[in-house]
């Protein structure tokens, strides 16, 4: 089984599943076998000993041959340099799969279309291949679909009660369960999937994820704990489920160690430390991170104050709909804060930010009325004096 990130969501594959041929060639069984022993390792080896199969209309072995040629193009290789000629025998082996009958590849060209190794990133392709893997009746395909359809992402519409009728199918594998407890988990505590919301059951359900070590579970369940939603609140035990998330490279987890070593809790303060853990929630794009790492630089709290290097984070927060970020922009335009002070431009931003749901601070829109009230007061920049002689 094969696990790789994609977005914010776990993507599962269920590889290779047993010879198909009814009349294999002598000592293929035994090359299938032993290239799903050498899985894990050097693709090359698996390459290898299927090669003198490769002419063979065996689905797996094209199946098996399409995987090694994948991970031997994108392994140690950042996504925007995988060439196009890399990854090419690997779509050539995955077509010959799909001609061949095999279920599992369309979870591989999914894959590869969705995350752009080699081809251009085409999230509707990438659907296209991977609905047709759930129509094969292929279990990573069907799990990772059933959580496309629940959260509605990479180009899929959220649709509850198809993801549910999924999920329902999963439970009864052994291998996909664990994958779908998280959603199956947050979807119980919310009364969805047709059944009463049950908040014991549905948080049994996302530590049965986290147990695996799925991060969005992890970080459920530090909120859990925070939040007495597993029982009494324990920060100690909340704080421990974020730390695995955030060293899964969790965002929101990452953001929440953060305020964490800037409050002190079950730690001592210290503002260096929460800003290297806001600085790798904001790489990673979650708005908070960016938010927080702002306010560090503003104060000089942990770093050296920039507030040119604050205001940039904020317009990057505020892009992605930071409604808190609009509203500290609005402060540094009125402050004259790493920019001239504009307050035409302060009651712009604040206006915004209170429409996206932002909450009022009288003495901020006080501020910047009493500097409108200014420079409305003020003579033109450009005006002479006069004498009557």
């Amino acid at each position: 089984m094969k696990r790789i990130a994609l977005n914010f969501l776990a993507v599962v594959f269920f590889a290779w599943s047993g010879p198909a041929s009814a009349t294999p060639p002598a000592g293929l069984d035994e090359a299938l076998s032993r290239a799903g022993m050498l899985e894990e390792g050097d693709p090359r080896e698996v390459i290898a000993v299927l090669a003198p199969y490769a002419g063979t209309d065996h689905p797996d072995v094209a199946f098996q041959l399409a995987m090694a040629h994948m991970r031997l193009a994108i392994e140690g290789v950042e996504p925007a340099d995988i060439a196009t000629a890399a990854i090419q025998p690997a779509l050539e082996h995955a077509q010959r799969a799909a001609a061949l009958g095999s279920p599992h590849v369309w979870s591989l060209l999914w894959m590869i279309h969705a995350n752009g190794w080699g081809v251009p990133a085409d999230d509707e392709v990438a659907i296209g291949y991977l609905v047709r893997g759930v129509d094969a009746g292929e279990t990573g395909a069907q799990l990772n679909y059933s959580l496309r359809l629940y959260y509605g992402t990479d180009g899929v519409a959220r649709d509850v009660d198809r993801a549910c009728a999924l999920f329902r199918q999963l439970a009864r594998d052994q291998q996909a369960r664990p994958h779908i407890s998280h959603a199956m988990g947050v979807a119980t505590t919310l009364g969805e999937c047709g059944e009463p919301a049950d908040m014991a059951r549905g948080i049994a359900m996302i530590q049965e994820a986290a147990d695996i070590g799925e991060p969005a579970a992890e970080y459920d369940m530090g909120r859990a704990h925070e939040y007495g939603w597993a029982g009494p609140i324990d920060m100690g035990a909340a704080l421990d489920w974020y730390q695995k998330a955030a060293a899964q490279g969790e965002a929101r987890a990452q953001w929440r160690i953060g305020i964490a070593w800037v409050r002190g809790e079950e730690r001592a303060q210290d503002g260096a430390q929460a800003v290297l853990w806001f600085a790798q929630s904001a790489a990673s794009g979650w708005p908070d991170g960016m938010v927080s790492l702002a306010v560090m630089y503003a104060t000089g709290d942990g770093v050296a104050q920039d507030s040119a290097r604050a205001a940039t984070l904020y317009r990057q927060a505020a892009d992605l709909g930071n409604a808190h970020a609009l509203r500290s922009l609005a402060g540094m335009h009125v402050n004259g804060e790493g920019m001239p002070v504009d307050p035409v431009r302060a009651r712009e931003l604040y206006r915004e930010a209170i429409e996206m749901g932002a909450q009022e601070v009288p003495a901020l829109r006080n501020l910047i009325e009493s500097e409108l009230r200014r420079l409305d007061a003020s003579p033109p920049a450009d005006s002479r004096g006069s004498s009557d002689g």
